[in-house]
């Protein structure tokens, strides 16, 4: 559309007879009131011009071109290209999930998040009085129209600002449009997203993340979006939202020649006062925390310094734990609920970075391997292996790291030959180049229980090799009685936040080349299933009868499709409780976990089954083989449509 003689791109849909979706409108809207220009129909330019568009409001990355420039726009998890073109003009982008895909394809983009529709309030100043008068409002996406029903749904198709002022005067605002669910938040509407059911959630946690909201839950309908109440108030720096917009495309002076091309790192021979290696260790300052420094108070530390982060005064290293270290020892009080690896990193002076918990032993010689690798062009992330033990058992993962053949003791692979397990890895012994870390502006403490592995996979997305060496990089002894994973890891207890977090890493993979069948099948067989089946076999309280469960499954399936080669029953599992079925869910679960139960049992189990498949209709093709004994026990007692369906399963 044309804004003042510049073309501002709008999405239009292939059916348009109804109108235009209300927030794909408003790219061209907010771009004319920044600039004081007039709204024209049509093209500012012809097709062939070569001359920059501007990209703003949605996810219609997809649509770019060389020299267009992009302004809070993002990428659409549904049709995510395989490159972009090299000579965008990024000026900011709606959040870290887009940031990470374009700087991974040599794209610089500066870390300014925010959808331009956040600026709203601030350009009609007039809708904000009206808030809390208009009770609650459901909007649909525009491929969901006929999902919602009733009086509170007020539809995207129609004028955008009489939609605009529908919800910002409104009480609560739910939904599956992330355009009104973006305006909710720029007018300070309390308001919770419905988990879609035609839409990637890429989009919806690229908007999430970048207003710094890292957990966010979404509800499996609309009255479990009001029973859950609103999510947090939406955190964004609006004032660099509107100093990066693009004002020079009005005038004659816009220079594009070059601006985008992300420029190679190279390491030089030391950070600021010559030091080679920060190790960075944050946590509470305990015998966990004493036992990290002593391991350190044994090494010789050239160019090395150490940081310790802590959440208080009361938390400080215990006196004469530091000085018998050599290096110099920094402590670090994180303020305003800055994450502690955040505090550490605006500290750090290192060309690397090694995090650790405090817990981690930092093996011998560690700060001297980092620190002497030569300073040619190699990886900005070095990984080891990292060991785990307890009293009865040792974990070394390092042994599946790559799926490629004999990595040698420090060698550079690229980034699509880790195995899943390496993919998921935390943090903790890994190093980065601190240029890296910076470039990447990774969201820290995101996950409750301090893992970081989506800043991880993003970092690694972002470098596109590492180093492996085969130095053991971080020792973590387990206390007694805690279950681990199969890296030694800390099991987390809340099913949900371990679903949130796949959820995560899995719309981080969607933009990169990582995620193939082995990591989906490492994923879900290995990851969720044994989780899930415990969860669903032994409830907690309500556990069966909260949506939240199915919903964030289905946001997951969504975004990382099940592997065809699973379990029959593991993906009958899984779609069932896609589908908002936990009882026949739990049901499968039974199954799995114990396939030899007596015939009554499982007379009763595939009843309950075969019921919720008929209910939603699912595609159950590839079990049959499996349930074809189960399913002839069955068919004398169950209802004659279920029964013609079991035949149809049976064969």
């Amino acid at each position: 559309m044309d804004v003042g003689g510049v073309d501002c791109f709008r999405w239009v849909g292939r059916d348009s007879s109804r109108g235009g979706n209300f927030g794909d409108e408003l790219g061209p809207i907010i771009a004319a009131l920044l600039s004081g220009q007039r709204i024209r129909d049509g093209r500012a330019t012809p097709e062939a011009d070569p001359r920059p568009r501007l990209l703003s409001v949605g996810s219609v990355l997809q649509f770019a071109r060389d020299r267009d420039v992009v302004w809070g726009a993002g990428i659409n998890g549904k049709v995510i290209p395989p490159r972009y073109p090299r000579e965008l003009d990024v000026r900011a982008v709606r959040g870290p999930i887009t940031r990470t895909a374009l700087l991974s394809r040599g794209i610089e983009v500066p870390p300014v998040y925010g959808d331009p529709a956040l600026l709203l309030p601030h350009l009609l100043p007039d809708l904000s009085s009206r808030r809390g008068t208009g009770g609650r409002v459901v909007v649909p996406n525009l491929n969901e129209l006929d999902r919602f029903e009733g009086p509170e749904v007020v539809s995207p198709l129609g004028d955008p600002l009489e939609i605009v002022g529908r919800i910002a005067s409104a009480e609560f605002v739910t939904g599956t449009s992330l355009h009104a669910l973006i305006i909710a938040d720029a007018f300070g509407v309390p308001s919770r997203p419905i988990a879609p059911k035609a839409e990637h959630p890429l989009k919806y946690l690229d908007h999430y993340w970048g207003t710094g909201r890292h957990d966010v839950q979404f509800a499996a309908s609309t009255a479990h979006a009001f029973q859950l109440g609103a999510v947090g108030p939406a955190v964004a720096d609006l004032a660099a939202l509107r100093q990066a917009f693009p004002s020079d495309l009005w005038s004659a002076q816009t220079s594009h020649a070059g601006t985008s091309q992300a420029s190679n790192l190279v390491h030089g021979d030391g950070g600021p006062g010559g030091i080679d290696v920060s190790v960075v260790i944050s946590g509470p300052g305990s015998s966990e925390l004493v036992q990290t420094l002593e391991s350190l108070s044994t090494q010789d530390l050239p160019g090395a310094e150490v940081i310790v982060v802590t959440d208080s005064r009361d938390s400080r290293p215990p006196t004469g734990a530091t000085p018998l270290i050599a290096a110099p020892v920094h402590h670090i009080e994180p303020a305003g609920g800055e994450p502690a690896r955040q505090a550490a990193l605006r500290t750090a002076s290192g060309r690397w970075v090694v995090f650790y918990d405090a817990g981690d032993i930092v093996p011998p010689d560690l700060v001297r391997s980092i620190g002497q690798r030569p300073s040619v062009r190699g990886s900005d992330v070095v990984i080891g292996d990292r060991l785990a033990f307890s009293a009865s058992a040792t974990f070394r993962p390092r042994e599946a790291l790559s799926s490629s053949p004999g990595p040698s003791p420090r060698s550079s692979i690229s980034v699509d030959t880790l195995s899943p397990a390496a993919l998921r890895r935390r943090l903790c012994g890994t190093a980065f180049a601190r240029e890296l870390l910076t470039r990447a502006d990774l969201p820290f403490g995101c996950e409750p229980d301090g893992a970081d592995a989506v800043s991880m996979l993003m970092a690694l997305v972002i470098a596109g090799s590492v180093d492996i060496t085969s130095d053991v990089t971080c020792l973590h002894r387990m206390p007694t009685g805690v279950r681990a994973d199969r890296e030694g890891l800390m099991l987390d207890d809340d099913l949900g936040a371990l679903l949130r977090r796949e959820l995560g890493l899995a719309c981080v993979h969607a933009v990169s080349s990582l995620e193939t069948d082995a990591y989906r099948s490492d994923t879900y067989r290995c990851e969720i299933a044994p989780r899930l089946v415990d969860v669903l076999l032994n409830p907690g309280p309500l556990v069966i009868a909260d949506p939240s469960l199915s919903a964030t499954v289905a946001l997951l399936v969504a975004a990382m499709p099940l592997p065809s080669e699973s379990d029959p029953l593991e993906l009958l599992m899984f779609r069932l409780l896609s589908a908002g079925e936990p009882n026949a869910a739990a049901a499968t679960a039974t199954l799995i976990r114990d396939p030899r139960s007596p015939v009554a049992v499982k007379l009763g189990l595939w009843t309950e089954i075969l019921l919720a498949v008929e209910r939603t209709r699912l595609d159950v093709s590839g079990i049959a083989d499996t349930a074809v004994e189960s399913v002839r026990a069955v068919l004398g007692t169950t209802p004659a449509s279920t029964a013609d369906m079991a035949v149809g399963w049976a064969g």
